[in-house]
Formats: structure tokens, sequence, C-alpha cells
């Protein structure tokens, strides 16, 4: 069912725009939630968004899928303006965006097993369906480094970290360009943790998957991201290669937030030296 793709590597920035997200606010009546956000991924590469609670990463990430309208400014997948009418009448292109919650449990159905969970996406875009959908479970199930017999099983019945796998293989199995991650390890222990970040990084690598990932915790943002951006107060504070704003953060409020950063757990460290050579 899956099909190979080519290996992105540090500096995706030479690559294609594949998302684009030009002059974008978002208000709630009086309340505005997000102003004036430029930001640009390419193919094969990891936007992190950081911020604290409140800043707009969400909303962000809502509206990057399609899920929530901005109130204005342009998105564009691709270089088509997915915000226009006749772009939100066909569902059949949303397969290329998709996403991961941050709550497992409550992502997934309570009365699905998770290979009927896996099989989710296939209805809404038939498009995508798998000539043999069975056999194409049993991969997904292997790529996210589940065992088969957790396919027959109910959600409540899986750790949280099989089940954040579980909506990670339902999510790679329309095989979409980009999947924005929401929070996808806040809820689990350190080792369990890093273990989702190296299936993440290992799946981006084999199929060259996109990511935007939103995310309070910027040890989690440094293992994973090519680029950062910071969002305070519905504003990009601050946007570049992930080393230049963690290292060199140009503004006050990021500064704030490196000086209130943890040392990364030891499984963390590991997995930033496997992939990152060390950094």
């Amino acid at each position: 069912m899956m099909m190979s793709h080519p290996t992105p590597g540090q500096g995706a920035s030479s690559a294609a725009e594949l998302l684009q997200m030009k002059n974008v606010g978002k208000s709630f009546g009086a309340l505005e939630v997000l102003r004036d956000i430029d930001l640009t991924l390419h193919k094969g590469e990891v936007l992190g968004i950081v911020g604290e609670s409140g800043s707009g990463k969400s909303t962000l990430g809502r509206i990057a899928i399609g899920l929530d309208l901005p109130s204005r400014g342009e998105v564009l997948l691709n270089g088509r303006d997915v915000l226009k009418p006749d772009a939100r009448e066909k569902p059949a292109e949303k397969w290329r965006m998709q996403m991961v919650f941050q709550d497992s449990l409550a992502a997934l159905d309570p009365r699905y097993t998770i290979a009927d969970s896996i099989r989710e996406p296939w209805v809404a875009f038939p498009g995508r369906h798998p000539a043999n959908p069975n056999a194409a479970i049993d991969d997904l199930i292997d790529a996210v480094g589940l065992k088969p017999e957790h396919k027959d099983r109910l959600p409540h019945q899986l750790s949280g970290g099989q089940r954040q796998r579980a909506c990670i293989a339902r999510a790679i199995a329309v095989e979409p360009d980009v999947i924005v991650l929401d929070e996808p390890t806040s809820s689990l222990d350190a080792t369990v943790q890093a273990q989702i970040l190296a299936l993440l990084l290992r799946l981006r690598s084999e199929r060259g998957i996109s990511y935007i990932l939103i995310s309070h915790d910027i040890g989690v943002v440094r293992t994973l991201s090519d680029k950062i951006g910071v969002l305070h107060k519905g504003r990009m504070v601050d946007f570049g290669a992930a080393e230049d704003v963690l290292n060199n953060p140009g503004n006050e409020y990021t500064q704030h937030l490196m000086s209130a950063v943890l040392p990364p757990s030891f499984a963390v460290r590991e997995l930033r030296r496997s992939f990152r050579g060390g950094l």
C-alpha cells in the first residue's frame, strides 16, 4: 500500500513550499486570538510552534489543517488557496492534511477497535482506500511499533503511548503531506515521550511527511524541529532556524521562555544525540 518517499534532511528549506500562511488572523468576537501570522512549511520539514497556554498555538494548527477558518488572511497548500469556497467544497483534497491530538483517549472512538479507527480515514476519503485494507492495517500497525494483537483492542485496553501510536497510524493511513501534532507527547512519561518522538522522526525520514509540531515544551520542539516559531498573545514574535531561535533568541519573550527550560531527560538527550548528531 505504502509508496516510497524521498528521505528529507536538515536544510529542507531548499525544497518546495508546501504550506503557507499569509497575514492570517483569527478573532472570536472582540477577542483577537491570532494576528498577522506569516509562515512557510517546506516538504519534509518540521516546524515547531511554541508558546505558553493561550498564545494561540492550537488555533493556528486548526486553521492550518482547515478545522477552523481564519478571520482574515490566506492559507495555501501547494500554492492553492484552500480557503476559497470551491476548495472547501472538495473534501477529496483534505486527506493531504491530518492531525494528531494531545488526548489520545478522546481522539479515538471508544466503541471502535484500533483497526476500525485506522480504517476511518479511508471511509472519509475513498480515493485513498488501499486495494487490500487488512494488509494495509497490518503494515500500519507494524510501522508505528504496535503488535498485531493491538489492532483488535479497544482504546481503553491500551496504554497512553500505545494509543498515541494508534492515532499516528490513523493519521498516516492516507499518506498525507502534512500532519499537525498538537502536544502529542505532553501526557506521556519521559521514556515513552522519547519513543514517540523517535517514531515521528523515523516516519518523517521514511515517508517524507512534513510536521507542524505544537508544544509548550521547548525540549520536545528542539528535538524534532528544523524551524521554530514563537507565539506570544497571538503574534509570532520569533521565527527562524531552530538553533538560531533557541541559541540566539531575538525577542525578550523568547529569552524568557529559554530561561525557564528544564534540562532534558536522559531519554530525550539520547534521542537528540541519535538523530541530531549530538546536539
